[in-house]
């Protein structure tokens, strides 16, 4: 893939080129983990936008995986790029690292090094898993199977990053996921928030929920162009969680 040509699949994905470059690779990575590996289940913003069509751009790749050794992933992921992996850190339930390397885009300079960053959750996984046939827009990439985690489940942990983080995007793929007919289900909710020592509180939600407010409009500008403003998400989000 050149430069050029990555250049032509902008409009089908409304990206700029540097997004453009992220996504090509991050299909190709994809395609070698779940070819290599069957206790990997993927999912987060690039799940819902590579699998379940939602519109905007996601930079990283979240994972759960169970019986396998996450330094077997590691060295898996070194050899497919070349390189070493940067920034390694132990999250509270699991491993978080990046790769980088000269991509498409590479024109001598560090700026211009291609990033992508992973994180691994060990035993976070409950619903029945979904195989994904993924068929990528660029030419040069086949078409590939991925294990990814159900709607259900990505909505349970969206609610649980509502209530635990601070990022705009939760609030926006929450909605998303609502609007694609997701089912809460408030017993694996419970589940995703026991890690925290916490359950599903009404009050703590919408509180979490109005936080995101001051920084929607920022944030989710740079993913995508179309999309739902703060008050019309929130005011699905309350409704279908039966919250006044």
């Amino acid at each position: 893939m050149e430069k050029n040509e990555l250049k032509t699949y902008s409009a089908k994905l409304n990206y700029n080129l540097a997004q453009l470059e992220l996504d090509y690779y991050q299909h190709l990575i994809l395609a070698k983990l779940f070819e290599k590996f069957n206790t990997i289940y993927f999912k987060g913003g690039t799940c819902l936008q590579k699998c379940y069509g939602i519109k905007r751009f996601s930079e990283d790749l979240d994972f759960n995986y169970v019986s396998l050794d996450i330094n077997t992933i590691i060295k898996f992921i070194e050899t497919v790029f070349k390189t070493k992996i940067i920034d390694r850190h132990k999250t509270r339930f699991g491993t978080s690292f990046s790769v980088q390397f000269q991509g498409i885009l590479y024109d001598g300079s560090k700026q211009s090094l291609c990033k992508i960053s992973f994180d691994f959750r060990e035993h976070d996984t409950y619903n029945a898993l979904l195989k994904k046939i993924i068929r990528p827009i660029y030419k040069d990439l086949p078409q590939y199977f991925l294990l990814a985690l159900n709607e259900e489940e990505i909505l349970s942990e969206k609610v649980r990053a509502i209530i635990t983080r601070y990022k705009a995007r939760d609030v926006y793929d929450l909605n998303e996921l609502l609007l694609n007919g997701a089912k809460i289900d408030f017993e694996l909710i419970n589940k995703k928030l026991k890690t925290y020592n916490k359950k599903f509180n009404k009050k703590e939600f919408k509180e979490k929920l109005e936080e995101k407010k001051s920084i929607y409009n920022e944030e989710i500008k740079r993913l995508t162009n179309i999309y739902d403003n703060f008050d019309t998400c929130k005011k699905r989000i309350l409704k279908a969680f039966n919250i006044k």
